[in-house]
């Protein structure tokens, strides 16, 4: 019994410890830059997938000491740029309505930013996005009438209309937002 204790504990801090570090720049609320390599968990199926929440929390693990890293709470940091890796551009800053970074998924008349915390039971990701025209913020959610909240947000370019209407909100994807949002936004 003690074997298969042993073994399953070493398997599974093998399966939990997949680590990537990835080239970023750090910009402070003191205005200054870092440009270090950032420690993030990554998917032990998808090893391409980072897990968003090694950047979103209290603290930034960063440097490329051996083993060795620096915490930098995120309450010191303004915004965090890198490429992912799937080579895609990714910007995460501080937001004073959350604890932690955001992800900036768009900024613009309309900008768009998403969450990322623990699910309750701690062991997946539960992602959060909300849309922010000046002082206006709405949640998107699955209890909340996506639809009639875009409609509302965006009412005073009724050219838009016929495109929010066509979204399938069953199946709601980051490419269809993204699409009305950067025509808002010209």
């Amino acid at each position: 019994m003690k074997k298969f204790i042993l073994f399953f504990s070493l398997i599974s801090s093998f399966i939990y410890s997949q680590r990537e570090y990835v080239n970023s720049t750090i910009t402070f609320n003191d205005g200054h830059e870092l440009k270090t390599k950032i420690l993030f968990d990554t998917n032990f199926y998808h090893e391409v997938y980072l897990d968003e929440q090694s950047i979103t929390g209290l603290n930034v693990k960063t440097g490329y000491k051996g083993l060795r890293y620096e915490n930098n709470p995120s309450s010191d940091i303004k915004r965090v740029e890198f490429i992912d890796l799937q080579n895609k551009p990714r910007i995460f800053k501080s937001n004073p309505n959350f604890r932690g970074l955001v992800e900036v998924k768009l900024e613009g008349k309309i900008s768009w930013y998403r969450t990322y915390s623990n699910n309750t039971s701690g062991s997946t990701t539960q992602i959060g996005d909300y849309l922010q025209k000046g002082d206006k913020k709405i949640v998107l959610s699955l209890f909340s009438d996506n639809k009639k909240n875009l409609e509302e947000l965006t009412s005073d370019k009724p050219e838009l209309a016929a495109s929010i209407d066509a979204i399938n909100y069953n199946k709601f994807k980051d490419e269809d937002l993204l699409e009305i949002l950067k025509k808002y936004n010209k």
